[in-house]
């Protein structure tokens, strides 16, 4: 437990009937700066291994998702909620999207306000899928390129797409059934689904310190080149000098009609305008249904990030310790709908649902556990979780995995509790010392987490 005096949110309950919280650290700017190892702002063991054999994805349980995999899946996680918050913070921004009237004259109404920074992220997100498509449709080039003689495709550093472009790519991974199409639509040398997703390319891009996604300038250039877009949306889109004046006016109404009862966007003016820009937003046009489908589906993710945030686990005293009973408890959940297989939908925990998420992101691994452990392929998609959560699914799980499994099925995960138990299952000794160490250490790391978010962390 906990003592008093911590800064704490989220409540939850576990097995003892703890009503204890989730540590959440606020960044204070009065903050001292704080000397740290790197293992103490992401412990190096925490990712290793990464990159798979061939086998494992024969067998169901070695199919299953790493601890290291998970912790990668938190880092991009932390990455997407970087970029959002740039954009919704950015006066650039701002200004680029010709906006600064409008929150000037939203001055005395902070739900006007809210919704003008809301419009740039929508605005953001909507061209983030258009390039999605653009990249999507020359990735058979691409892997053509890059994968002569190898028998299924692999990513590479220099293949590797831009922060925006691989947020759309993930929330397609999200729906099996529909990625697995798109794959098949799309590849005809290769089942792309079969492509494991590069974890371990993936962790090298992403910096423990603070999550900036650094696209290698190989990578950017290659990206430029086969697709014509700049690889930083967001420097493309701030940068004012690059735009013509009809590109610099349509930009402003396209964020505009983001607003709530907004107009829809026009395009029909932009047609001999042969800027970089207004290709891109006649693109818009072309694909206006997938913005459609693939925004309300952004939108449900970053819940998804909201909630990993909230958790905090990467950054806990004891990550590994966590994300090793998430999998474990994930692998109960696929059990249970091989055990009570008419029980409808079942909604997972915040931990199994990253489990989950994680395992999506490599297509074959995911329909061998799957179909092994839980009896049957799961196309768990934005859409099932809907129909879960409105069908009582969690209800459900929660009564069907005490009564299979002996445990409650959301115990609370805090740092505090988890570095109790962690120290517990570690070391033989009394309580009183377990509660001594685990404190120390949860301390210490909030003490870090602080000094991380309010830019104090001196490497020692």
């Amino acid at each position: 437990m906990p003592r008093p005096g911590l800064h704490l949110a989220s409540p939850t309950e576990d097995d003892a009937g703890c009503t204890c919280f989730g540590l959440f650290p606020t960044p204070t700017s009065t903050l001292s700066s704080v000397r740290v190892t790197e293992d103490e702002i992401l412990p190096a063991s925490l990712f290793v291994p990464l990159g798979r054999p061939e086998s494992s994805a024969e067998d169901p349980d070695k199919a299953l998702p790493w601890v290291s995999e998970c912790a990668v899946h938190l880092q991009l996680l932390e990455s997407f909620s970087r970029m959002k918050a740039k954009c919704l913070k950015s006066k650039k921004l701002t200004r680029s999207l010709g906006l600064s009237k409008h929150f000037a004259l939203a001055v005395a109404s902070s739900e006007k306000r809210s919704q003008l920074s809301r419009a740039k992220w929508e605005t953001f997100v909507s061209l983030a899928v258009i390039r999605f498509k653009k990249w999507w449709d020359v990735l058979p080039d691409i892997l053509r390129e890059t994968n002569q003689g190898k028998s299924k495709p692999e990513m590479t550093p220099k293949t590797f797409p831009p922060l925006d472009v691989l947020m759309i790519w993930i929330t397609q991974l999200f729906s099996p059934d529909h990625y697995r199409n798109m794959c098949q639509d799309s590849m005809k040398e290769w089942d792309v689904s079969t492509m494991e997703f590069p974890w371990d390319l993936l962790h090298a891009l992403i910096d423990p310190l603070d999550s900036t996604y650094r696209l290698p300038q190989e990578a950017k250039r290659y990206f430029h080149e086969k697709t014509g877009l700049d690889a930083d949306l967001y420097e493309h889109l701030t940068d004012v000098s690059a735009h013509d004046r009809l590109s610099r006016m349509y930009l402003q109404r396209f964020a505009l009609s983001q607003l709530p009862g907004a107009k829809k966007f026009n395009t029909k003016e932009l047609d001999a305008r042969p800027s970089d820009f207004s290709q891109l937003m006649r693109d818009y046009a072309m694909w206006n249904f997938a913005i459609k489908t693939l925004k309300p589906v952004v939108q449900s993710q970053e819940n998804f990030w909201d909630k990993m945030s909230q958790a905090g686990w990467l950054r806990s005293p004891h990550p590994a310790f966590t994300l090793t009973r998430a999998i474990a408890r994930y692998r109960q959940f696929l059990q249970l709908r091989k055990l009570h297989p008419n029980s409808g939908e079942l909604l997972p925990t915040s931990a199994i649902e990253l489990v989950w998420r994680t395992h999506q992101c490599s297509p074959v691994r995911y329909a061998v556990s799957t179909t092994e452990i839980a009896g049957r392929f799961i196309n768990y998609d934005d859409g099932m979780a809907k129909y879960a959560a409105v069908t009582g699914g969690f209800a459900k799980a929660e009564k069907l995995y005490k009564q299979e499994f002996g445990q409650d099925y959301d115990p609370c995960m805090c740092w505090s509790c988890e570095a109790e138990l962690a120290e517990k299952q570690a070391v033989d000794s009394n309580d009183e010392e377990n509660a001594r160490r685990a404190e120390a250490k949860v301390e210490r790391a909030l003490e870090v987490e602080k000094a991380r978010k309010a830019g104090k962390i001196v490497r020692a």
